[in-house]
């Protein structure tokens, strides 16, 4: 596929606002024919429109006709060995086990927690190895893309053996594209339990070397973009001063945008399009701390239970979640199908998640 299709796909698609720079860049990443491998890192604060860039390139190498391996990190994850890889190389796995060598089979089976280990040093060298190996069949039959949202929370152990492998190919058509979030802005963001270890987490900087690395901020977006996701998202349109006030608060970042903007739709107390004359000050919370706070409190009781519930589970699941809130409400998949729809939990492609 050519660089300008490549860019069709990932425009057509998928809600991506004012993100011309970075969408450029996967499709350049996705277009790129150099015979070794070739990584892009897109950098930003939470909320800032990472993972969106970065779920269009996924898509748009799937469309394309590229083997797409995902992984996402999680914080409750980051002490488990291997959960990463395993989050990566499960789903294909087995159509290469019988090309690998015993020696490696194994070593992929235990790291993945398909067999128990007969004794015998397990480490990033020998499970390296192994996957290398796995990825360099998986890349005889199409073009490999690997992708990694928030790259820092991936477990050491799997973050070790892919820079191993990775220092193992050659002439593979492999294409990495990861996400890493950094520090918020915006002074007033509420604090995220283990993030400021995460932030500070080194880059995996032996991945590739650093010629092969493109790294692409992705930054806040302007009046304009933010008229357009308010539009698009709530059906909200707010006159230019309110806009400015607005990106203002929230630091262009497309999240928060969007969370002021429900903040003024319930504050109206009306579903459709709010027409507000441009004279009349649009009442933006002062403190991001107290948006969240009101938001929260305009949930029901039970997307409130799906909430607090999703939260204290170590990995939850919709199942795992549905036979908590058993005996919370009456209706467990009702509480968890509104929690989904109010936006306050979503549900990623991962099966487990």
């Amino acid at each position: 596929m050519t660089q300008e299709l490549i860019k069709s796909s990932l425009n057509a698609h998928l809600l991506v606002v004012a993100r011309p720079i970075e969408l450029a860049a996967v499709s350049e990443l996705l277009a790129d024919a150099a015979e070794r491998p070739r990584a892009l890192l897109l950098t930003g604060e939470a909320g800032i429109g990472k993972s969106t860039v970065w779920s269009a390139g996924v898509e748009s190498a799937r469309e394309a006709g590229w083997r797409v391996l995902t992984a996402r990190g999680d914080p409750t994850e980051t002490g488990l060995s291997f959960a990463g890889l395993t989050d990566l190389l499960d789903p294909v796995l087995d159509e290469v086990l019988d090309r690998l060598p015993e020696a490696q089979r194994a070593a992929l089976e235990i790291a993945m927690v398909r067999r128990l280990p007969e004794g015998g040093q397990l480490g990033p060298h020998e499970v390296g190895t192994a996957a290398a190996a796995a990825v360099r069949e998986l890349c005889r039959d199409r073009r490999l893309l690997v992708a990694i949202d928030d790259l820092p929370w991936i477990d050491r152990a799997s973050i070790e053996a892919f820079e191993y492998a990775l220092s193992r190919l050659g002439g593979e058509c492999l294409r990495v594209l990861a996400t890493r979030r950094t520090a918020s802005t915006l002074a007033s963001v509420p604090s995220v339990p283990s993030a400021a270890s995460a932030l500070s987490a080194p880059l995996a900087p032996g991945l590739l070397p650093a010629e092969d690395v493109a790294t692409v901020p992705v930054t806040a977006i302007d009046v304009a973009a933010a008229a357009d996701l308010l539009a698009d998202r709530l059906d909200l349109r707010l006159p230019t001063t309110a806009l400015r006030d607005l990106v203002e608060h929230s630091g262009g970042n497309p999240f928060w945008i969007l969370e002021f903007g429900a903040a003024l739709r319930r504050g109206d107390g009306d579903r459709g399009p709010l027409p507000i004359p441009v004279a009349i000050p649009i009442p933006i919370p002062v403190a991001l701390a107290d948006l969240v706070r009101e938001r929260l409190d305009s949930l029901s009781p039970d997307a409130r239970q799906a909430l607090v519930v999703t939260a204290a589970l170590p990995q939850p699941s919709p199942a795992l979640v549905a036979r908590a809130l058993a005996d919370r409400t009456a209706d467990p998949a009702a509480a968890l199908s509104r929690a989904l729809a109010d936006g306050v939990l979503t549900a990623s492609e991962s099966p487990q998640r």
